[in-house]
């Protein structure tokens, strides 16, 4: 789609058959033939009013009657030919066939040919008193005017013009003008300006033409992969259906994802996601059919159009040969990656006959494949498509409600076990949906993970956990859960230094905790941004402590300030001797480390009365406190105040 901005440049040879697809010709033919309707009607006027003018000059003489009939084929064309350049005017085409543009050659030679026969036929009866003048002059008229209206079709040009130019040159040759051979010689050169006219307009014409098709041939391709995008997807897929309709064939959409894509991205970087969407593109490429339709829909989201199918078993094997076409790794970063496939499929015409239909049935039954694990396709089918709809409805409003900031924080408090004091609170997302009510954390942050929010979410909740700390005591952190993927970007150290200087709070007023089980590599970089983060001043907490891979290997790689028990060894702590010992060697190694402890889920007084009996340092949960609102976090410190007076 792009060759031809190579070519732009170079006049004539540029739009010449040889160097371009039928569909660039068929465009620039469609402007010749739309600029030779445009001026069509004043020729329409110039051809009359001739033949009017020729009628008159000829009237009384023997060849009145020849001249009536001949006015009267001229006019009869004319007319015809005006008809049908209005219907192009009133429909501006956008394709013109070779034949199509053959007939307008062929319709300008026949015009021609009908003035070269006024000289020739009226010659003896013009010669006498300075007549034969009327007759040049108007030849030279004609064919002056006919140039300017076919001028942006050479040939056309040159199948008018010599008709007219030959028989002009015979009947001044048999006239006996003054001067005949020098008004025959000015007849060629009129002849030849316009000819080289219509070839410099054409080639001005043609250059503006591939400008204009390279720009919009650049709109419709995908800057990284150079597939076609979602504008050239639609309009193919728009054709297609046209002809299904019309030849009764069959075609199927393809709704394509990568499975192990983002973590690849978030992990090396977007360099590293550019090759993998690079290779992911060629092996597309070579598997589609010629006659089929391969694009990049954006990020890493594909689609591909199948055209006239013979049914769901030939798209299954479409299907099972793409997926062999990704069994292979691919190469990023210097290593093999495991990049996977889901897929969504939507057929027409049993699923539709609209482009809108048919993409949106193909992305539910994607969402489908995705929910069965990935590396998996699915047809669409209307019994699950209810659900999916849910779904995508709630990532919209999910979206909707991070722009407009209708979620909020709930606050946990932290406590010092021996002395009760609040030490901090752990900030919780919560969101309360305008019509479905509260929707659990538990829900919304796996799919905010899923679509790629996490990071407008995390963001949020970073900000507005600064808000809040601004209210509470200056040695009163608030604990803010990190996702692999926000630790994974390069810039998170310099866009919470960002926001702490926006907020004039130093780092050490925000703890960020990490979740051990989403760290499962030794070389994972999100080590290397805890790094970053410890060094700019941020207090670190590994969270869930004993459910991960290689908790006793975190301790060693990771920037620890904190570990976080996790509330299941908590709440077993006080029944089951297993988890006692967990407990409190997870206690005895982290005092030995130089670690704070603090122990999740707190909701009994003998889990309380144990974590403080072997000496852990901290604690939450219910039994402490439950999450409580901002509106009330000012009360909770106010207590605590009166409490210390108290005491």
């Amino acid at each position: 789609m792009g060759r031809g901005a190579d070519r732009r440049n170079k006049g004539l040879p540029a739009i010449s058959k040889d160097e371009f697809s039928e569909p660039m010709l068929a465009r620039i033919r469609a402007e010749q033939v739309y600029a030779i309707a445009r001026f069509t009607p004043a020729i329409f006027v110039v051809n009359i009013w001739n033949v009017l003018v020729l009628v008159a000059a000829l009237y009384g003489t023997p060849k009145e009657a020849t001249a009536l009939g001949w006015a009267f084929v001229i006019c009869s064309v004319s007319a015809y030919l005006y008809l049908r350049a209005a219907s192009v005017r009133d429909r501006r085409p956008t394709r013109v066939s070779r034949a199509a543009a053959r007939i307008i050659v062929i319709a300008a030679a026949a015009v021609g040919g009908l003035w070269c026969l006024a000289p020739l036929m009226f010659i003896d009866h013009l010669a006498a008193g300075g007549a034969m003048l009327v007759i040049v002059c108007m030849c030279c008229g004609i064919m002056c005017a006919g140039a300017l209206v076919l001028a942006s079709m050479p040939e056309a040009v040159f199948a008018f013009v010599a008709p007219v130019l030959a028989g002009s040159l015979i009947a001044i040759d048999r006239s006996d003008l003054v001067g005949q051979y020098h008004i025959s010689l000015l007849f060629v050169i009129y002849a030849s300006v316009l000819v080289l006219a219509s070839l410099s307009y054409y080639k001005q014409m043609g250059a503006r033409l591939l400008k204009q098709i390279d720009a919009e041939n650049a709109a419709r391709l995908d800057g990284l992969t150079r597939l076609p995008n979602a504008l050239a997807f639609r309009e193919f897929l728009d054709r297609a259906l046209a002809r299904c309709t019309e030849y009764r064939e069959q075609a199927a959409v393809l709704y394509l994802d990568l499975d192990g894509f983002k973590p690849v991205n978030d992990r090396y970087g977007h360099a590293a996601g550019d090759e993998i969407l690079l290779q992911v593109a060629r092996r597309l490429e070579e598997t589609v059919r010629k006659t089929d339709f391969v694009a990049r829909l954006g990020g890493d989201e594909f689609a591909v159009t199948l055209v006239d199918v013979g049914g769901p078993i030939h798209v299954m094997a479409f299907v099972e040969r793409l997926l062999r076409a990704f069994a292979a790794p691919f190469s990023a970063a210097g290593l093999p990656q495991e990049i996977g496939l889901s897929i969504g499929i939507s057929l027409a015409p049993s699923d539709g006959i609209d482009a809108d239909t048919l993409i949106t049935k193909a992305d539910s039954a994607l969402y489908q494949a995705k929910a069965a694990g990935g590396g998996a396709s699915r047809f669409f089918d209307p019994k699950h498509a209810q659900a999916v709809q849910e779904r995508r409805d709630l990532e919209a409003d999910l979206r909707a409600a991070i722009e407009r900031n209708e979620l909020e924080l709930a606050l946990q408090p932290i406590v010092q076990i021996a002395t009760g004091r609040i030490i901090g609170c752990e900030a919780l997302a919560r969101w309360r949906h305008p019509t479905r009510g509260p929707i659990s954390p538990d829900e919304f942050i796996p799919m905010a993970e899923r679509t790629g929010l996490i990071h407008e979410l995390g963001r949020w909740i970073i900000r507005d956990a600064c808000r809040i700390a601004k209210l509470m005591p200056s040695d009163a952190p608030i604990s803010v859960n990190f996702s692999v993927a926000q630790l994974r970007s390069a810039s998170m150290t310099a866009d919470m230094l960002k926001i702490m200087d926006e907020f004039e709070l130093t780092p050490d007023r925000i703890e960020i905790e990490i979740t051990e089980s989403l760290l499962i590599t030794r070389d994972d970089p999100a080590i290397d941004t805890a790094h970053e983060l410890s060094r700019a001043g941020f207090p670190i907490a590994l969270d869930d402590f004993g459910t991960g891979y290689a908790s006793l290997n975190y301790l060693r790689k990771l920037p620890l300030n904190r570990v976080k028990i996790d509330r299941e060894f908590t709440r077993d702590s006080v029944d089951h001797a297993d988890c006692a010992a967990i407990v409190i060697s997870v206690v005895q190694l982290a005092r030995t480390l130089g670690l704070d402890v603090t122990a999740e889920g707190v909701e009994t007084e003998e889990q309380l009365a144990f974590l403080k009996t072997i000496g852990c340092g901290a604690a939450q949960g219910y039994l402490i406190s439950r999450p409580i609102a901002e509106s009330e976090l000012a009360a909770l410190f106010a207590r605590e105040t009166a409490k210390a007076l108290a005491a």
